[in-house]
């Protein structure tokens, strides 16, 4: 049932898994303490400075009718509870396998090489800070839940500071406009379903300025759904070829055209 302490559970859930934007402005809300906003059933958020453009009790969701939408307010409770998982310990048996080999990768790492490690997830990004701090491995971090001010301290620190062996970067806010040169490895946590967000995160390292050999790793889960993700980035890929490409399209083009188009609709 959709109710006002549904919307609330579902806003939390969205705070711990970094999804908490505005879909009319992009702000993104996690710390946006004590503020109403609105969250209607099929999770369409609208901060508190987009809201007065709705009429009372109305969403801009895509759908016909209206989907019902309930005030709600992001509390510190929420954050905390989110940030609590940066504080779980866990022993080696208990670390999910792709932070296991994360950490094995790392461990192999000569003292002053630097890494990114790339996740759309803070929930993931958390636990690997829990690790790290269980392994004491030095690190900084940037997510979109930190101010542009601490944002550009977390990346100097990183960029200047020897002793600062890895950045944790949230891929959806760090993949654009940063300067990350200090670091030879990137790690990406999880292959995502548009191949240009990766492109771009690892545009940060290996751009103008880097004299490094820039050494990417990406973990993906054998037999899972991952492995239909990487599958859909390569169609993206060849079906970005196709559109842009000057020579005139076959008909097996053509059909290759709508094959993608259709496993990306049902996938």
């Amino acid at each position: 049932m959709w109710n006002a302490q549904a919307a609330q559970h579902a806003l939390q859930s969205m705070v711990t898994a970094g999804l908490a934007f505005c879909f009319v402005c992009s702000t993104n809300l996690e710390l946006r303490f004590g503020s109403k906003h609105r969250l209607s059933k099929c999770l369409f958020l609208t901060c508190e400075k987009c809201i007065p453009e709705q009429a009372e009790g109305s969403s801009s969701c895509p759908h016909s009718p209206r989907c019902p939408t309930f005030d709600v307010m992001l509390g510190e409770n929420e954050y905390s509870q989110k940030s609590k998982l940066a504080e779980i310990k866990m022993t080696a048996d208990e670390q999910p396998i792709k932070l296991r080999a994360l950490l094995k990768s790392l461990s192999k790492c000569k003292w002053g090489e630097k890494s990114v490690v790339f996740s759309y997830w803070t929930t993931t990004l958390d636990l690997i800070e829990s690790m790290f701090k269980s392994e004491s491995i030095t690190y900084t971090r940037i997510d979109g839940g930190m101010s542009g001010k601490k944002r550009t301290e977390a990346i100097d620190q990183f960029q200047r500071d020897g002793n600062i062996q890895v950045i944790l970067v949230s891929i959806t806010s760090g993949g654009t406009g940063l300067d990350l040169t200090a670091a030879s490895r990137a790690y990406l946590m999880e292959p995502q379903w548009n191949p240009m967000i990766e492109e771009q995160a690892i545009c940060r390292i290996y751009r103008m300025g880097q004299k490094r050999s820039v050494k990417i790793i990406r973990y993906r889960i054998r037999d899972s759904f991952e492995e239909k993700v990487v599958l859909l980035q390569d169609q993206k890929r060849d079906l970005a070829k196709i559109t842009f490409s000057n020579a005139k399209l076959s008909e097996a083009d053509l059909s290759a055209s709508r094959l993608n188009h259709w496993d990306e609709r049902y996938l």
